[in-house]
């Protein structure tokens, strides 16, 4: 074999090499995650209003939709479970239980949410409406931490909460005016080996709307 034929097969056997290698690197840059380029989140952003009826347990401050991004707020549909969280940030919120204290509104410190529904909420079909796997709001007034807790499978007298997705880019998440929730207290620092479970009247309304 003529030494030209010899570099002409290493110099093929070159490019095979190379373009095996290539391979993978082409298909991982063609694929960035949804919601942008390669690394991005997946999460779907959200804002979330509340209906702040009257009679309502769970409420606003008052000032508007709560922006996901702004002001320290998080609210999202989580792109592998599929849930709906949100933390409220440097916004503050009302909550109207008798258990916890009558008419506080403008609670301070973060008001957690979190729904949940089988295949998860960016699954259903516009027009669709679900019953929730669950249902919990977390939050803390004075020197106890309380969650309100939709989930009958955890909580039998507990209603199973109705989510609608209204069209592609809105939800909402409504709780009828005899809906009951356990209402879970336990102290605010360290274990909460024991807690405190109370059946309350929790009604609200809340609208997600994709940014």
């Amino acid at each position: 074999m003529t030494n030209r034929r010899i570099a002409f097969r290493l110099m093929l056997m070159l490019v095979v090499v190379a373009v095996v290698l290539a391979a993978p690197l082409g298909r991982s840059a063609a694929a960035p995650k949804p919601g942008g380029g390669p690394g991005a989140s997946c999460d779907i952003p959200l804002n979330v209003s509340f209906r702040d009826a009257e009679g309502d347990a769970v409420r606003s401050d008052g000032l508007g939709p709560y922006f996901g991004g702004s002001e320290q707020v998080t609210a999202q549909i989580d792109c592998i479970a599929g849930d709906f969280r949100m933390l409220t940030g440097n916004r503050a919120w009302g909550i109207d239980l008798d258990a916890v204290s009558s008419d506080l509104v403008n609670a301070e410190g973060n008001l957690g949410v979190e729904v949940g529904i089988p295949g998860g909420l960016d699954t259903m079909e516009p027009g669709a409406t679900l019953q929730s796997t669950k249902v919990r709001f977390n939050f803390w007034v004075g020197s106890s931490r309380y969650t309100l807790i939709f989930q009958k499978s955890q909580f039998p007298l507990t209603h199973d909460i109705d989510v609608t997705r209204v069209d592609e880019n809105t939800w909402v998440v409504e709780a009828p005016a005899d809906a009951v929730a356990n209402l879970q207290t336990c102290p605010l620092r360290g274990k909460c080996s024991a807690p405190v479970n109370q059946t309350v009247n929790a009604p609200f309304r809340m609208t997600l709307t994709r940014q």
